[in-house]
């Protein structure tokens, strides 16, 4: 089990940076749920904040409200939140 975390996290591409703060919350799901919070601009202006599924199950079970996500079934939002998962980051 896991208990809350918050910190910031930096995700840059190609096309784009942005610095998120990470909100930790409970999910009844197998897995942990977090929530970036915009701190600087990205890539899509109208979205203040995502929120992403890490699934104990392995990457192909996680999610995230993004258009990217929506659109092809991925996002740097699971690829970094996942990252720092694994690391023990979060």
């Amino acid at each position: 089990p896991h208990g809350p975390t918050a910190g910031y996290l930096t995700v840059e591409t190609d096309r784009s940076g942005c610095v998120y703060r990470v909100e930790e919350f409970p999910t009844g799901w197998d897995g942990r749920g977090f929530r970036l919070v915009k701190v600087t601009a990205g890539t899509e202006p109208a979205a203040e904040s995502y929120s992403v599924f890490c699934s104990q199950h392995g990457p192909e079970a996680d999610s995230c409200e993004c258009k990217g996500y929506s659109r092809w079934g991925t996002c740097k939002h699971v690829d970094a939140t996942r990252a720092c998962v694994a690391n023990g980051w979060l």
